[in-house]
């Protein structure tokens, strides 16, 4: 427990010096008109973190901006708290239609990659996230809040959604739960639908739907096909449920496992 704290220190202290050090000293920035007094033609920026699959809690994360036009934006610390939970910070006023470039510091200590960038209004992208770079550009609308939210997560996590779809006959309906192996919470999925990308122990899981009386599971298949494990897919009797295994990746969300659960 103390190495950890003491490398949440350490990764604290090293990206406030990385902060400091992206500062440009002698840069030439244009005078930026947007007060919060004086904010009408202008937006915010909202940017908020969240620590995905074996990130401790509350490490922080250090954030640089660089605008076009060039308006100075203060780089920001934030912590980083496990989903659901999020953790935001808000940019002073900003000119509309400034194109924001954001970059996340890496902070060599945590051992994080960051495996999705979220904005929550797509059209504000200008150029699309970079993962391994840690960046987006973003352009800030007037009168709105531009939000953009970062996950990270270490090489011991991927990503596994889960869908569920009906044989041909009668329509399915209602809902389905599973259980994964290293997942403590069980998910719940919607007959003709799939779960949100979920984030799961890399390596082999088991998945296991829980039977509904007078439903059997049929088939299941895996995408890609590379991941599934082969002779590992057991459709159960009525109520009884069925299983299969994967092998999901460590990665980003693009890298997921994704698993049709297909029942009569």
């Amino acid at each position: 427990m103390k190495n950890n704290y003491r490398g949440l220190i350490y990764a604290s202290i090293l990206g406030c010096i990385l902060v400091l050090l992206a500062t440009p000293v002698f840069a030439q920035f244009i005078p930026n008109p947007c007060t919060w007094n004086n904010n009408q033609g202008c937006g915010v920026l909202k940017l908020c973190k969240v620590a995905g699959y074996g990130i401790h809690p509350n490490p922080y994360f250090g954030f640089t901006f660089s605008a076009t036009p060039n308006y100075y934006i203060a780089p920001v610390m934030i912590s980083a708290s496990p989903a659901p939970d999020v953790n935001c910070k808000i940019s002073q006023p900003i000119p509309m239609n400034t194109v924001v470039k954001i970059t996340e510091m890496n902070l060599a200590p945590l051992a994080a990659a960051v495996s999705n960038i979220n904005v929550t209004q797509a059209t504000d992208i200008v150029v699309m996230p970079n993962l391994p770079a840690g960046t987006v550009s973003v352009k800030i609308e007037n009168n709105k809040v531009t939000e953009v939210t970062y996950r990270d997560h270490t090489d011991q996590g991927g990503y596994l959604e889960i869908c569920k779809q009906a044989a041909p006959g009668p329509p399915l309906t209602g809902s389905f739960t599973y259980t994964i192996t290293g997942v403590l919470t069980p998910v719940t999925v919607q007959a003709g639908y799939c779960s949100p990308p979920l984030e799961v122990p890399a390596g082999t899981l088991l998945i296991t739907e829980i039977g509904r009386s007078g439903i059997t599971m049929q088939a299941c298949t895996v995408f890609p096909n590379l991941n599934s494990v082969s002779g590992s897919c057991h459709p159960g009797p009525v109520s009884t449920g069925g299983s299969v295994k994967v092998n999901v990746v460590a990665g980003p969300m693009s890298t997921q496992t994704v698993v049709i659960f297909t029942n009569l």
